[in-house]
């Protein structure tokens, strides 16, 4: 069996607002590996990241076909790292699956967190053959086995003990960045290595924010042992591998096996970024991180005040806070602090907030993903039971509106309009979002 897996082109998304990663620094997508890892035996495998590698959706279906593909895989978000923010969206996804199909005889499969959360809708929206719900990783390996080229298949959280060293070696390294959003820490990391490569070393989560969207995947804490590790890192240091970034959801995670990671990237001399959590570092791990080769960290502050924070369900001590940031600072090179701005009128009165004015509420409101507990309140107000995706984008271009015409006064019809962007036509909704906004 050949089977193709597929990162579509996202520099090619157009639609508004839809997230703020539709183009993130351009990442192996981890998952990727991880499947093409597990087919070694079992299929031919090859992977096209049209992303990484800008090329055209023609060629995409050149290479489709000329690789006489059984089974394409496309995925509906940039990557693992971006499951829990993805694109509101199919627009990329569903373009990309329909110019394959319309050209090859290949059968289509989907994987993401669209497909996770509703796999009828995203059946319908890209025309797949088999939508995988869940953790993709080893999941191929009986549908390639099996031949099977149809249906809603639900992959179970992944035992982090039997995930392959990831392929690797199937992707043109130079076709990557470092991951970082920030320009200056890309521009430390192109000057000081040559292969920029992702990893992971635990997955999921056990708190449960309002706004993260993680259900059925990436959910429940595990992590791999130390002599995974071991292989994984000796083989990114044998190939000139100098810089990992950790897609963990929570790098900091104190324990044994962390302390023993830290000590195999000091002595393997990978550099290493990372996302954390700030209410779970001490001024002792800031150092170790440092003294372990981490430039780069992502702290998901959220929220610095306390009652905002315990309304998200977030542990924050305001003192605390302040000096491990300080500290953090000063022993890493970049510190990425990540703050999200909950104050519109909804959310407000969802999570019981003081109101705030319309000029202080962001320009970047967080999206009420479904299966969170903030979106399915959202869904809850306005009577939603299916298609939340898409009342999900439309309700966030509606948040957009609302704050231009409450800070600039605009003159026009408030009712219509939401009634309109919410409710209307999407062509009509569309329409009316970008000449608003205009």
């Amino acid at each position: 069996m050949k089977i193709t897996l597929l990162n579509p082109d996202w520099s090619k998304h157009n639609i508004p607002h839809t997230t703020a990663s539709v183009r993130p620094p351009k990442s192996i997508p981890l998952e990727f590996a991880y499947i093409a890892a597990s087919l070694k035996h079992l299929a031919d495998v090859q992977i096209i990241d049209a992303y990484a590698e800008s090329i055209s959706l023609h060629e995409v279906v050149e290479r489709v076909a000329g690789f006489n593909t059984d089974l394409t895989v496309i995925t509906t978000a940039p990557s693992y790292l971006f499951w829990r923010c993805p694109p509101l969206d199919l627009s990329i996804p569903a373009a990309t699956s329909k110019a394959i199909k319309d050209n090859t005889g290949t059968k289509i499969a989907v994987i993401g967190p669209h497909g996770t959360s509703d796999s009828v809708w995203t059946k319908n929206e890209t025309n797949a053959d088999v939508i995988v719900r869940g953790e993709p990783d080893l999941i191929f390996n009986d549908l390639a086995r099996n031949r099977n080229t149809a249906g809603i298949h639900t992959a179970h959280p992944v035992d982090m003990a039997k995930l392959p060293l990831p392929a690797y070696d199937l992707f043109n390294t130079e076709h990557y960045e470092a991951h970082a959003w920030l320009p200056e820490i890309q521009k430390h990391l192109i000057q000081d290595s040559k292969i920029h490569l992702v990893a992971e070393f635990s997955r999921g989560c056990n708190f449960s924010c309002v706004y993260c969207l993680k259900k059925e995947f990436r959910e429940h804490y595990r992590k791999k042992s130390v002599e995974q590790m071991e292989k994984e890192l000796a083989y990114v240091a044998d190939n000139g591998g100098t810089y990992l970034y950790f897609i963990d959801e929570i790098f900091n995670m104190p324990s044994a096996e962390l302390k023993a990671l830290l000590s195999l990237l000091k002595k393997h001399g990978i550099k290493f970024g990372n996302q954390s959590r700030p209410d779970m570092m001490t001024k002792d791990m800031v150092m170790q991180f440092a003294d372990s080769g981490c430039i780069y960290i992502e702290y998901g502050v959220e929220a610095e005040d306390e009652r905002v924070a315990s309304k998200i369900k977030k542990n924050v001590n305001t003192l605390k806070l302040e000096e491990v940031l300080k500290l953090s600072h000063e022993q890493i090179p970049v510190v990425n602090e990540f703050r999200i701005n909950f104050y519109s009128p909804d959310y407000a009165e969802v999570l019981n907030l003081d109101p705030k004015e319309p000029a202080e509420w962001d320009k970047k409101p967080i999206r009420p993903y479904p299966g969170t507990y903030l979106g399915e309140r959202i869904f809850e107000k306005y009577g939603i039971l299916t298609n939340k995706w898409d009342f999900a984008l439309r309700y966030v271009w509606w948040l957009q509106a609302q704050r231009k015409i409450l800070t600039e006064g605009a003159s026009m019809d408030k009712a219509r309009l939401k009634q309109t962007i919410l409710f209307g036509d999407y062509q009509a909704s569309l329409g009316r979002i970008q000449e608003v906004l205009s």
